[in-house]
């Protein structure tokens, strides 16, 4: 995969997971809003992720780029 692909799959990965921190779906199985605690821990769960996946594929091209040899 070259460098292009990663980055459309690491967004179409975060842009996934993005709706999941505002669902609707309340506790058991009736519709309504979550209560405050579940939406802050889905919203660190999600935006975490995202944070992390980010981080990762950052840490990934900074070592990709430092070990190329430097042209002169």
């Amino acid at each position: 995969m070259n460098r292009m692909s990663h980055a459309a799959a690491a967004f179409a990965a975060t842009c996934s997971f993005a709706g999941v921190a505002s669902a609707s779906q309340g506790p058991g199985v009736l519709p309504g809003t979550p209560g405050a605690t579940i939406q802050l821990a889905m919203s660190i769960i999600v935006f975490g992720g995202s944070a992390l996946l980010v981080g990762i594929a950052l840490i990934g091209a900074i070592r990709r780029a430092s070990a190329q040899p430097r042209r002169q």
